[in-house]
């Protein structure tokens, strides 16, 4: 059974979707990396959600520009979901 014209422009059609969503995902906006200095000082691998959202907490968040803002994604409000599982804890700067 041999591949005909419509079955090639199936394949062609996936293969673009495909490298689209790749695209996409490598191009699209990506968590920032904590750097343990200033206010993040205190922030380990143990950290949890909470003691971010002292800071973060969009509604009552201080200082005021640290506040998570609405495009951030709403993974944040699952209580056993920890901050450091999307952004990277960069080393102690020497």
């Amino acid at each position: 059974m041999a591949f005909e014209k419509r079955d090639w422009i199936f394949v062609l059609i996936v293969i673009a979707v495909i490298a689209v969503l790749a695209a996409l995902s490598y191009f699209g906006p990506h968590p920032k990396k904590i750097t343990p200095v200033g206010m993040h000082a205190a922030v380990t691998p143990r950290t949890t959600r909470l003691e971010c959202l002292t800071c973060h907490d969009p509604e009552k968040g201080q200082p005021p520009q640290a506040r998570l803002n609405v495009r951030h994604p709403q993974k944040w409000r699952d209580e056993k979901f920890s901050c450091l599982g999307c952004h990277q804890l960069q080393p102690q700067p020497k």
